[in-house]
């Protein structure tokens, strides 16, 4: 829910975030000037790393003990443990809906797709050049995908 304006951009502080609202309140909402979320974002790292550290602070520390063993031999192990140990979170309902620093600026005509599952991607670029795109680089080597 876009609130007051900051500064003299289009830009709105964000009064309220819903993360896949039921129909009726999703109706409501938009009703009221609530926007849809495209989830093109941009911001500080930082900002996100504080969300997290804040909301999801065992996934943090987790993904902390990772960043300090990259480029150990124990980097490829680190990571696997703590996937293991990970509870599953969703980034926007776990953190952006507890976030008070969001703002957003309304735009139009970009189109949307919840894509929400591995599934829902495919599903949205069959019969498109970039489906193949994609498949290709699943399909690269380890090596051919970080570089490009």
């Amino acid at each position: 829910m876009p609130g007051r304006r900051i500064g003299r951009t289009d830009a709105r502080a964000v009064t309220r975030f819903v993360e896949k609202p039921e129909e009726p309140l999703a109706e409501s909402l938009f009703a009221s000037g609530a926007l849809w979320n495209t989830f093109i974002q941009s911001g500080a790292v930082m900002t996100y790393w504080d969300l997290a550290r804040r909301h999801l602070p065992n996934h943090a520390l987790a993904f902390e003990h990772y960043a300090a063993a990259v480029g150990t031999l124990a980097e490829d192990h680190v990571l696997e443990g703590a996937y293991a140990h990970m509870q599953p979170a969703n980034f926007s309902r776990d953190l952006l809906a507890h976030a008070s620093e969001l703002a957003v600026i309304p735009v139009s005509g970009t189109g949307w797709s919840d894509w929400g599952s591995p599934r829902r991607v495919f599903e949205s670029l069959a019969g498109t050049q970039h489906l193949d795109e994609l498949l290709a680089r699943i399909r690269a080597p380890h090596h051919d995908r970080l570089a490009s």
